[in-house]
């Protein structure tokens, strides 16, 4: 099955961003293609996995820009 390309993305909100209490800025969650989504739960790899992972990568980057390390 072949699932169209979506070419833009509209936030709602008349084009502004949507803030929550806290002044976070609350973006819609994307969708995700049915064979990474499959894939995913096939492996049980979950939501909180996958943001853990990133954020550690991030943290590695953040570290390496700050001892200027190339």
């Amino acid at each position: 099955m072949v699932h169209p390309v979506k070419t833009e993305i509209s936030f709602g909100h008349e084009g502004k961003l949507p803030i929550d209490i806290k002044g976070t800025v609350r973006l819609p969650k994307l969708p995700t293609r049915e064979l990474v989504g499959e894939f995913l739960q096939d492996k049980k790899v979950t939501d909180e996995l996958l943001c853990e992972h990133f954020l550690s990568m991030i943290k590695d980057i953040f570290t390496g820009i700050a001892a200027h390390d190339e």
